[in-house]
């Protein structure tokens, strides 16, 4: 089975297995699972934010926020200025 999540406006596909070879082994994926499996391959940047189909999931939310297939994903890093 493969979940496709868009990630910064970029598809970002997951096969089943890759996340069940993990701890992992709910059908659905949490933001948290989400951002494992997508910094083993992207960069990670030192600070950022998440916003789940443009809404803002808290940190200490990353592991209790499902994804649905297909979700949108947006990674935010701060910006500073007045």
């Amino acid at each position: 089975m493969t979940h496709t999540y868009i990630v910064n406006g970029e598809a970002f596909t997951l096969e089943q297995a890759e996340y069940q070879k993990t701890e992992y082994q709910e059908t659905s994926i949490t933001v948290s699972q989400l951002l494992d499996q997508y910094f083993s391959v992207h960069p990670k940047p030192k600070l950022f934010a998440v916003a789940v189909d443009q809404i803002f999931v808290a940190k200490s939310d990353y592991k209790a926020t499902s994804l649905s297939n297909g979700a949108s994903v947006e990674l935010f890093s701060p910006i500073q200025g007045g």
